[in-house]
């Protein structure tokens, strides 16, 4: 992979060259993307007579950081973060260097529809590794900043681009750690004795947060960087999405909400929209300190969300949570189990093998409309899948604990398969596991095709013509599941 781009002149706030791999002729990075300055919110304006002073903090933070190496683990991360925690006197650049790692295209899938492309190598059919930079700041993040603070190439409108991680400035490092260094304290160690309270904001800025796809595409493995280092270093863990990235209101986002608490233990805080907020010394950093109570940023816009260590560190933390679950509601039945198996293994063993996830009443239409109710219906009459309705009203960890033990998927494509985590990562001696998605023609994202690796699945794709209710075309192409 090559080394960071850093951009030189104010065309930086403007202007991103897009990150080019070693396959240059594949890399299909959008170059000169045109950032309004209005999307900024004043970055530009606030920034510009500081350019040189940031792109040395960016340069310096990249030469000087140790990256820690990872090879099937994030342990070495977790620790060197647990230990930036302890040490309150500054900010702390991480850095972790991870291998590249193998995601073969099946016939029918092309290298314009894989996620991550930048860092795709066609001919190899891998993920090439690289470094990847983190900041962890001493102090709190001003909230009339947290607009100005960039991750990866922003546009006004759009999905997160699905070909960088951004290596340069648009990681927010740097500029995170200028911003939140103007209210530095000057003590060597913050400390007090009348308010020990800690508390640790992981914010998610990238675009369109605020929405369950894109939060399982780029934000739960993000935090899974970060939860268990606050949780064991006594932080309150805080996972921070700026209003302007909701997508549907915040309705939409309880399952998101569910995730944060059940498997991060942690609270989601949309400013001024969530019920739970940012405690008074996170938002003022004039009581930043104030009794001893520290708070402190992780910035994670940098780091490889797509790769499978982070990935699977997330799945396992979502399997604990769900077999936490299930033994409280076994306690709660009566029921005999053995708590030792539960606390550490989902049960695994549906009645019926299969399960699918309706779609619903055209919401974010596909061209389904005429499809996915008989779909549903041909699919149940089988007896040998299992169908979720209204998938958008259930408490998270009904579905989790509804998944849980199918071995297999068939859905139109849509946010609702990256559920299948909730099937767990696969054990020896599992039965082969599938993920297959219907798509409609011209679809062009492959985002769950990177997720059914990370599980164990096969990945299969058919595709449909909008407005179709030709179901037995469908059936035919999966016989191995009817």
């Amino acid at each position: 992979m090559s080394g960071p781009y850093h951009p030189f002149g104010l065309a930086w706030l403007f202007v991103l060259v897009g990150i080019a791999g070693a396959d240059r002729d594949r890399s299909h990075v959008k170059a000169s993307l045109s950032i309004s300055s209005d999307s900024w919110s004043g970055l530009g304006i606030r920034l510009q007579k500081h350019e040189t002073e940031l792109l040395r903090l960016d340069q310096e933070a990249r030469a000087n950081t140790k990256y820690r190496a990872l090879t099937d683990s994030l342990d070495p991360f977790i620790q060197d973060l647990g230990t930036a925690l302890d040490d309150t006197s500054r900010g702390h650049y991480l850095g972790v260097d991870v291998p590249g790692f193998s995601v073969p295209l099946a016939a029918r899938e092309t290298y314009d529809r894989v996620p991550y492309r930048a860092f795709y190598d066609m001919d190899k059919q891998a993920y090439r590794g690289g470094k990847f930079l983190s900041y962890l700041s001493q102090g709190p993040l001003p909230q009339d900043s947290y607009s100005e603070v960039p991750c990866g190439p922003r546009e006004k409108a759009g999905d997160p681009d699905p070909t960088v991680v951004p290596q340069n400035l648009w990681d927010g490092n740097a500029i995170t750690a200028w911003i939140t260094g103007q209210n530095s304290k000057s003590d060597p160690q913050l400390t007090g004795t009348s308010n020990p309270r800690k508390d640790l904001v992981v914010m998610l800025n990238f675009v369109q947060a605020g929405y369950w796809g894109h939060m399982s595409d780029n934000g739960f493995s993000r935090i899974a960087f970060a939860s268990e280092a606050a949780q064991q270093h006594g932080y309150n863990l805080h996972v921070l999405i700026p209003r302007e990235q909701l997508v549907h209101g915040l309705e939409s986002m309880h399952q998101v909400q569910d995730m944060v608490e059940h498997v991060f233990h942690g609270k989601l805080v949309i400013p001024t929209v969530t019920k739970d907020q940012l405690p008074e010394h996170c938002t003022d950093p004039a009581q930043f300190n104030s009794g001893g109570a520290v708070c402190r940023f992780f910035m994670s816009c940098g780091l490889p969300s797509f790769h499978q260590i982070p990935r699977r560190r997330f799945v396992q933390l979502a399997q604990t949570a769900l077999a936490r679950y299930q033994h409280a509601n076994n306690n709660a039945k009566g029921e005999n189990v053995a708590t030792a198996f539960l606390q550490t293994t989902p049960h695994r063993v549906k009645d019926k093998p299969f399960v699918h996830f309706a779609r619903g009443d055209g919401f974010n239409s596909k061209g389904d409309e005429n499809l996915s109710p008989l779909l549903a219906e041909r699919l149940e009459a089988t007896g040998r899948w299992d169908v979720v309705r209204n998938l958008a009203s259930w408490p998270l960890m009904k579905v989790a604990d509804f998944v849980s033990g199918h071995r297999s998927t068939l859905n139109i494509e849509g946010s609702a398969a990256y559920h299948a985590l909730w099937m767990g990562l696969p054990s020896d001696g599992d039965e082969e596991r599938e993920m297959v998605e219907i798509y409609p023609d011209g679809c062009t994202s492959y985002d769950k095709w990177l997720w059914a690796h990370v599980l164990g699945m096969k990945h299969k794709v058919f595709f449909f013509d909008r407005g179709t209710s030709d179901v037995d075309s469908i059936i035919r192409q999966v016989p191995e599941l009817m």
